[in-house]
């Protein structure tokens, strides 16, 4: 038994030095484009508030359509 010894730590030391294969090549994020209101140029006629004032309940009316309908 002793002379299998060194053959036994010889294949496990060999079968431990083999490269892993590489790990999978993850897809990039894929980010939406921003709403369309947002790229549109401000309407300087407005205030800043009016303006924020205006996006918030249009945010919040979709978000209450998206509840109701789910």
């Amino acid at each position: 038994m002793r002379p299998l010894l060194p053959l036994v730590l010889a294949l496990s030391l060999i079968g431990c030095a083999t490269p892993s294969p590489p790990p999978p090549v993850a897809q990039p994020v894929v980010m939406p484009p921003p709403p369309a209101e947002l790229l549109e140029p401000p309407d300087l006629s407005q205030s800043y508030s009016d303006i924020v004032r205006r996006l918030l309940q249009i945010w919040q009316q979709r978000l209450t359509d998206w509840k109701r309908a789910s």
